[in-house]
């Protein structure tokens, strides 16, 4: 987690006004390359702000997911990660998000048993 905005200023306000360096460190508790790096882009930016975050958070587009689930229903859950070039963890992640469930039975044939004679006796 980064510092907030009002901590790296009050750092970077303490050392312009004459306070050393190691002692703005030791009493905000900050790394000296994290001052280093502040102080950086003060001098090119004029903030000390973070960047906002510019890429998307999920690979998979919540609602490109939900139509091609509308359009093929039987479909597996590695051939949605094939269409959508993603591994497979990557859609049940997905579809766990989007609280959607994905039951896929195996049938099975069962075992047909003769009934033959087999507790009958005879004497």
């Amino acid at each position: 987690m980064s510092h907030p905005k009002a901590i790296r200023e009050a750092i970077l306000n303490y050392v312009d006004q004459g306070g050393l360096i190691k002692e703005a460190l030791k009493i905000f508790k900050v790394s000296r390359s994290s001052y280093q790096r502040w102080r950086n882009k003060h001098l090119s930016t004029g903030s000390v702000a973070s960047e906002p975050r510019v890429v998307e958070p999920y690979k998979l587009k919540d609602d490109a997911l939900i139509s091609y689930i509308e359009e093929n229903p039987d479909a597996y859950i590695s051939e949605i990660a094939t269409h959508f070039n993603v591994s497979t963890g990557c859609v049940c992640t997905a579809l766990k998000r989007l609280e959607l469930t994905r039951k896929k039975k195996v049938l099975r044939t069962e075992k047909v048993i003769k009934k033959s004679d087999e507790y009958s006796y005879s004497y």
